[in-house]
């Protein structure tokens, strides 16, 4: 907050401030938890598909088939699970995702190690 003489400029920044801009809390944390994660969902979509409008409704069998074809199938079972409701009482978590894809990431992880080994060994040669 700045104080300028008569004048008071209120600077905000970050997530969330269309919430704290409206006032209204009608909805719970954990509402807005699991509307971030359909975003969330909606948001791996887009860029998978590059294409903003692959999320749209509409649009939606179209852009999962072209995740079909073009990517994993773990890729396309990640956003769905984000963009479909929950069918048990269970709220969804940012921390399901890494069984989904956690063997993918750490074989990335352990091919960049094991890369990385190679070329320390071409340099100490």
């Amino acid at each position: 907050m700045i104080s300028n003489n008569d004048h008071i400029i209120l600077w905000l920044s970050g997530v969330g401030i269309a919430d704290i801009l409206d006032g209204s809390i009608n909805t719970s944390v954990q509402q807005h938890i699991q509307n971030d994660l359909q975003d969330f969902g909606r948001l791996i979509l887009m860029l998978a598909c590059n294409s903003i409008v692959g999320a749209q409704k509409e649009h939606l069998q179209t852009s999962l088939e072209i995740v079909q074809r073009s990517y994993s199938h773990d890729l396309k079972n990640l956003i769905l699970h984000f963009l479909l409701p929950s069918n048990t009482l269970k709220t969804k978590s940012i921390n399901d995702c890494m069984p989904m894809i956690g063997a993918r990431f750490y074989a990335h992880i352990d091919n960049l190690h094991v890369r990385g080994d190679i070329l320390e060994n071409e340099l100490a040669k």
